[in-house]
């Protein structure tokens, strides 16, 4: 009975109180006047008093979807404390609220887009947009690299036949791989009719803000793609690692996993609080020019 009322105070502070508490701050805390300016400085906007409510629109309604999304996912990932039924291999509290994390960003970005659409001419822009537009030409194909190499280890790891103490077999990671695959596919899906939506007919600092929007929800989107990718290649390595008794290659998986936690960290820093060299040149440039 000790067990049962410990999970219960453990599910309710960590997976109930915690991130509702994250969540009320999201929702009801509109973004500060020092947040904006930091925004609109890493998207090169200039805010005027047309634009200025376009962007704040976007920061709250993307915040709050995200936040209930990544709490949603977090709230899931705790329920086998109460249940004592594990989740399936492969899946974590952790990958839950990521998951919802991302997919309450793209149900913003779908709602705000139709928010935004109306009745509106759109155009064309009459300078092409390309991805490297708005993200540095590495970030959007480091997802496809990391899961193609993904791949290639779990076909090294079947072909291992589990000759150590591994935990899980390659069809145990296979369900994984083919998720984050999935991901990959619908973040690019995703980052490329971004690049190719019309743009509304209106004032060049709304045209500059819808510019700015754009390389946000790219961004979003990328990281999706990256983390996803790269979480799926940690999980192969570690498996890869523990199925292995031979120390050389064990000591050179360790190592191989820094690098590939240092990208996840710094890609959650870069969806979180984006910085400027995530993105590529600006299409406004070149359409200026």
């Amino acid at each position: 009975m000790e067990t049962d009322v410990t999970a219960i105070v453990v599910f309710s502070l960590v997976h109930l109180v915690l991130p509702s508490s994250l969540v009320l701050l999201r929702v009801f805390r509109f973004p500060r006047e020092a947040q904006l300016a930091q925004w609109a400085r890493t998207y090169a906007l200039e805010l005027t008093d047309d634009n200025r409510p376009v962007v704040i629109g976007y920061l709250r309604t993307t915040r709050r979807f995200r936040a209930v999304g990544g709490a949603g996912g977090w709230l899931i990932g705790g329920l086998p404390l109460l249940s004592g039924q594990p989740l399936p291999p492969g899946i974590d509290g952790f990958a839950l609220a990521l998951a919802g994390y991302f997919g309450g960003a793209a149900l913003a970005e779908l709602l705000f887009s139709r928010q935004r659409t109306g009745p509106t001419p759109r155009r064309a822009s009459l300078v092409p947009r390309e991805m490297d537009d708005y993200l540095a030409p590495w970030v959007w194909r480091m997802s496809w690299a990391a899961l193609a190499l993904t791949v290639a280890l779990l076909g090294a790891y079947a072909g291992l036949d589990r000759i150590g103490p591994g935990p899980r077999s390659a069809s145990d990671l296979l369900p994984g791989v083919l998720g984050a695959a999935m991901v990959v596919v619908v973040a690019t899906w995703a980052q490329r009719r971004l690049v190719h939506r019309p743009q509304p007919l209106s004032a060049p600092d709304l045209v500059a803000a819808d510019d700015a929007l754009r390389a946000a929800s790219m961004s979003t989107a990328a990281g999706a793609g990256i983390i996803t990718a790269l979480l799926a290649l940690s999980s192969v390595l570690w498996n890869i690692l523990l199925a292995t008794d031979a120390p050389p290659v064990r000591w050179l998986l360790y190592l191989a996993q820094l690098p590939i936690w240092l990208l996840i960290v710094a890609s959650l820093f870069s969806v979180f609080h984006p910085e400027p060299w995530w993105f590529g040149r600006r299409h406004s440039e070149r359409t200026a020019a």
